[in-house]
This record gives C-alpha cells, sequence and structure tokens, in this order.
C-alpha cells in the first residue's frame, strides 16, 4: 500500500469506532431488545439450527397438523437455551397440546418466532406496507419482494403482477427484483430463449418505472452464479433501448465471485458510454454475496469448480478491489456506486476513499432493514448521498418464500469471519474490534494481489475421453457446465446435429440369428470370465472414456429419439460415465476377495439387459458393464 492508503485504512478504523459508539448511545430499548434475542440465537450453538428447522417443518405448512407433528418431533430434544424461561415454557406447552389443539398452538408459535426473526421482513400488503414505511423516516428504503427462483408461469405472473403493483405505489420510489422470480422456464443451456424471456419481462419492469410517478428506481438483482451472464445481457440489452435511453436503473455485483471484477469493468466502461451520448445512469450496487452454501452445493452435485472464492480472506479483497478500482471521478462518471454491507471497516474505508477521490457524491451506502438500525443511523449522518435500507417485503400468506432470505440471514449471522456475526457484539476496543480491524487491514492490502481468475472455465465440452473417474481416487463425471460459453457453442452443434433416421437401424427379425448371437455370447463369455480381472478392469475403463469421447453424439441421439432436454441428456451421460469407471474399480475387488477365500464367486455366464426408454443410456450402461464387471456376457436389446 502506498503512505496514503495507509492513513485511509487508520482513519476507516477510527470512524468504525466512532460510529460504534454513537450506535450504542443512540439505540432504543426495543432495538436492544430485538437485538439481545438474535444475539442470544447465534451465539446459541443449537440456536441457529433450531430456528431454521422451526421456520423450515413448523412455519412451512399449510396443514396445521402437520406442522403441530413437526413441532412435537421438534421439542424432543428439548427447549434451546437462547429462548427466555417463559419462550421455554411456552414451547414445551403448546409442543404437548400441539396434537390436539393445532389451530390455536401452531399460528401462536409461528407469530412467536416471527417476533424474533420475522422484523427482518414487512408486510407487502399495501395498507401495513405503507404504515410500516411510514416508521423510517429517515431512511430511503430499497423494496424487495422475496421470492426465490420460480418454475411455472403461474407464479411467475403473479410474483411479476405483485412487483408492478409496487413499482406503482406513490410511497415507494426504489424496487429491487430478481429476474429469476418472475421468469418462468429459464433453460441456462438456451440462453438466447431465456435471454429473451427475461429482456420481456425487464422491459415491462423498464416501462412501468417510467410511467410510474415519481418514477421508480429499478434495481436488478442476481441470485446465483448462472444467473450473472444472463442478467448482465439483458440489463444493458434493454437499456440500450431508444425508449429507455433516459432511464436510470441499477444491478447488482456479488463481489464472493472472481468474476465480478470484470464484470464490473465491462458494466462501467458501457453504462459511461451511454452516459456520453446524454442518456441516463447505471448504478453498481456491490455486495459480498450470500448464497455460498446454495453455490458449494450445485457446484458438488455436478462435479463443478465452486464458482465463489473458497475463503472469506479472498472475498474480503475482491471487494475493496472492486471499490479501489470504480471510485475515480473518470468512472464515476455517469455510474453511481452502491456500497451494501454492514462491515463498518469496509463502509468507513469506501466512504474516505471516496471523499479523498472527490466522489462522495456518486455513492450510496446501504443496509439491511432490521439489522442494527442505530448503526445505519450513525452512518447516515457522515455520507453526503444518505443511506437506503434493503427493505425484504412479504405477503403473510406467502411468508414460506421468506424461508431462504431468513436462512441466508441466520447463516451470516453465525458464520464465523463474518461480520455480521461481530455485529451484534462488537464495541471500541473489544477483541472482536481488534480481529475486526485485524481482518479489515488484511484485505486492503491484499486487493492489489487477490486473483479474479474465474473457477468455472476448466470444464469445456467435448471431452478429450478420458474419464474423470480413471485416476486412483473414484471422481464423479462432471456434467457440463453451461456457465462455460464455450460450451453453449458445443451444446448448439450438437443440437443441430441431433437428428437421426431410425431407418437406418438393421433390425434383427430372424430367430436363428438371436440363436446365434446367444451362442456367440456364451462362447465368448467364457474367454472374458477367464480373463485376469485387472484387464477387464482396464477393458471397462476404456468404455467410460469412449463415452466420455462420445458425450456430444449420446446426447444427440436421446434428444432425437427420445425427445430428451440437453441437460436431462447430459447428466445421464454423466451417470453412465460413473458406472463404467465405479464397475471397473469394484471387479477387481471382487474376483480379489473370492480368491482369498472362503467362499469363491462364480459368474452367472450370461446375463440379459433390456431397459426400458426413458433412460436409453445411463440405464443399460450399468446393467451391461455391472455384469461385463462380474465377468458375464451379455445380451443387450436397447
Amino acid at each position: 500500500m502506498v503512505a496514503s492508503e495507509t492513513y485511509l485504512v487508520e482513519e476507516a478504523i477510527e470512524l468504525a469506532s466512532k460510529w460504534l459508539a454513537a450506535a450504542e448511545a443512540d439505540t432504543t430499548d426495543k432495538e436492544a431488545e430485538r437485538m439481545g434475542l438474535l444475539r442470544k440465537l447465534i451465539s446459541d450453538p443449537d440456536g441457529i439450527s433450531f430456528a431454521m428447522n422451526f421456520i423450515d417443518l413448523v412455519a412451512r405448512p399449510e396443514n396445521n397438523l402437520v406442522a403441530a407433528k413437526q413441532l412435537e418431533l421438534l421439542s424432543s430434544d428439548g427447549a434451546p437455551n437462547f429462548l427466555s424461561p417463559v419462550d421455554r415454557i411456552m414451547f414445551a406447552t403448546g409442543a404437548r397440546m400441539s396434537q390436539k389443539m393445532a389451530g390455536v398452538v401452531i399460528p401462536t408459535a409461528i407469530r412467536r418466532m416471527k417476533s424474533i426473526v420475522g422484523n427482518l421482513v414487512l408486510d407487502s400488503r399495501v395498507s401495513k406496507l405503507a404504515k410500516d414505511l411510514e416508521k423510517l423516516p429517515s431512511f430511503r428504503k430499497n423494496i424487495n419482494l422475496l421470492g426465490e427462483a420460480v418454475l411455472g408461469e403461474n407464479e411467475a405472473k403473479r410474483r411479476f403482477d405483485q412487483v408492478l403493483r409496487l413499482i406503482s405505489l406513490p410511497e415507494i420510489d426504489y424496487v429491487s427484483v430478481k429476474i429469476s422470480s418472475v421468469a418462468s422456464k429459464l433453460n441456462y443451456w438456451d440462453e438466447d430463449g431465456s435471454f429473451e424471456r427475461i429482456s420481456e419481462r425487464l422491459e415491462r419492469l423498464c416501462q412501468a418505472s417510467l410511467d410510474s410517478d415519481p418514477s421508480t428506481f429499478i434495481n436488478l438483482d442476481m441470485e446465483e452464479y448462472h444467473d450473472l451472464r444472463l442478467t448482465i445481457r439483458a440489463f444493458k440489452s434493454v437499456l440500450g433501448q431508444d425508449k429507455f435511453s433516459s432511464l436510470n436503473a441499477g444491478i447488482v455485483l456479488q463481489t464472493y465471485l472472481p468474476d465480478s471484477y470484470d464484470a464490473l469493468v465491462d458494466l462501467t466502461r458501457w453504462a459511461n458510454e451511454r452516459f456520453d451520448k446524454g442518456q441516463g445512469e447505471v448504478k453498481i450496487r456491490l455486495v459480498k454475496g450470500a448464497n455460498l452454501a446454495m453455490e458449494k452445493v450445485e457446484a458438488e452435485v455436478h462435479g463443478w469448480a465452486q464458482a465463489p472464492y473458497a475463503t472469506k480472506d479472498q472475498v474480503d479483497a475482491n471487494y475493496k478491489r472492486c471499490v479501489d478500482w470504480v471510485l475515480t471521478a473518470e468512472r464515476c462518471k455517469g455510474v453511481r456506486i452502491g456500497i451494501a454491507s454492514h462491515n463498518l471497516f469496509d463502509i468507513a474505508w469506501a466512504l474516505l476513499v471516496a471523499k479523498d477521490r472527490r466522489v462522495a457524491e456518486r455513492v450510496e451506502f446501504e443496509m439491511l432493514h432490521g439489522m442494527a438500525p442505530a448503526q445505519s443511523r450513525a452512518v447516515k449522518k457522515d455520507s453526503e448521498s444518505g443511506l437506503l435500507v434493503y427493505t425484504p417485503v412479504v405477503d403473510p400468506k406467502d411468508f414460506d418464500v421468506a424461508i431462504g432470505y431468513l436462512f441466508r440471514r441466520l447463516e451470516e449471522n453465525s458464520t464465523p469471519g463474518n461480520f455480521l456475526r461481530s455485529l451484534l457484539a462488537i464495541k471500541p476496543g473489544s477483541l472482536e474490534f481488534i480481529d475486526e480491524s485485524d481482518r479489515f487491514t488484511k484485505a486492503v492490502a491484499e486487493r492489489l494481489t487477490v486473483d479474479s481468475t474465474q473457477h468455472r472455465l476448466s470444464q469445456v465440452r467435448p471431452a478429450t475421453g478420458a474419464a474423470y473417474g480413471t485416476a486412483d481416487e473414484f471422481v464423479n463425471e462432471p456434467d457440463s457446465d453451461p456457465s462455460v460459453p464455450a460450451n453453449l457453442e458445443w451444446a448448439k452443434t450438437v443440437a443441430k446435429t441431433a437428428e437421426r433416421q431410425l431407418e437406418d437401424i438393421s433390425w434383427i427379425t430372424e430367430v436363428s440369428v438371436v440363436d446365434a448371437e446367444l451362442n456367440a455370447i456364451e462362447q465368448s463369455a467364457a474367454e472374458w470370465a477367464g480373463l485376469p480381472a485387472a484387464e477387464r478392469e482396464l477393458r471397462i475403463k476404456s468404455v467410460g472414456n469412449e463415452l466420455a469421447a462420445r458425450r456430444g453424439d449420446l446426447i444427440g441421439a436421446m434428444m432425437a429419439e427420445t425427445n430428451k432436454t440437453f441437460a436431462q441428456a447430459d447428466s445421464e451421460v454423466s451417470e453412465a460415465i460413473d458406472f463404467a469407471t465405479y464397475y471397473a474399480r469394484r471387479s477387481q475387488t471382487l474376483f480379489k476377495r473370492s480368491a482369498q477365500g472362503p467362499t469363491r464367486f462364480t459368474p452367472f455366464g450370461f446375463v440379459t439387459v433390456a431397459p426400458p426408454w426413458n433412460f436409453p443410456v445411463a440405464i443399460p450402461a450399468g446393467g451391461v458393464l455391472a455384469s461385463l464387471a462380474t465377468g458375464n456376457g451379455v445380451l443387450f436389446k436397447p
């Protein structure tokens, strides 16, 4: 770091300390009570698990009797320590009576849990929302209608209509929306088709923004990594239309993705070119990201590299790298920057950098509704552009869609290394304060060296012919990754050449021919069984390599003959390859154990594999390869 940056780090730590002291003095009794409940919840080792199970198992079911049964099961481990003595008695009593009085116990239990964690979410009903927003007069509100990605068009249209209603309300001038929650049937292998569906919805949102009085600011959120390219593409395309040339709009970047830095550079240059033509401004909202658990699971399921950084230190460094790069007069000319964080050290540093470079009026800070409101007020006093409160809303009858959001908030609050975990206990000079200031100082230094290489560019199809599972340790064959642009181009080629001429197939119709095939198999089966187990293993492994090399051909055949989608067919090829590598390994193990006694394994000699039509590659591969691995000959009827 250069000297001026060292100075800004020290000053940022001092400013964070000042805000903490101011917030402690300004916290109301009601705020202190709510924060105390949340602090007790996340400090209890069983608290987060209990809260998540309660929300998922008791609050989610539509039937009270189902919820009552879950409450009874949940109570079998006793009440968690974070509950007050009164709540513990109510919990135990309610669990015992839940089956007989489900209609009373379950709504009461849900209301009580909502009072602990539900204050993070507002009621989206118009009359109730207007009253709640009046209670937050000192902040601008960024309204976000909660909802995860949808599959059905009816639900997508319902959510979309709710967002349009929010945009039209005079009390609301800022709305965030995820396209994946209002557009259905998004197929990431069909990027162009998904792009069209997203763009159509975004156009209508932008038009509603222009039609509202006063104009409502539209901010495009994104959740999952595979939404990144599509969301940016649709955002740039729609705002590039002449009818939206005057529109100011925003987009979010998650800096726990290495890809976010290049995306920031691209969006900044495009937005400034748009501004230079006399068109509207673009706001880029920087967040660290709150979907790490989901991204880990998706990567593990498909065999992909994890899209986000592997460590929190890298995430923090990349966040500061993005802030450092974009906060210049030239880059902020047609761009406003949103610093969305509760990390007071990050906020202080961004504020000081912006002031030092004379772009403070181009920066807006954003914090979560219901999370440390006194700290939000302290930050607002020093911000030239004020402070925006990210305000999730949901209709009470749709409270189940808030579960994903609440899970993420609770997980953030309890994850070691996350500032939100320290947020509820940190004070100037405390151990938490020292740890966070050290972590912050390290991240500022490492912003200059943090790697921004995209993690998901390594698995390009078509495969070279070597299955992943041929190494010493069994590894599942990865599915093809649609977030890799080269894979999308390959998929288009596969789809174009997918037609197969069924009349070219040679059908066996004579019984004598079938008999001849059976005789040939019986004769060759003995020879096959007599091969050394190691040789059989190598040959079956080679089948896995051939399947990997012919992935495109197999996908094309399934698309043409059984009407499978590309994604369905692709994962089936991965499963077939796994069968080859798995059974090859098990084959040698089986015969080694047999040779060592006390019992001896003997192959059947002849096996018929006649699979169903709906899994034309994976199921027959499993049957054929298992039979071969155990030393049998196989008659295969596709």
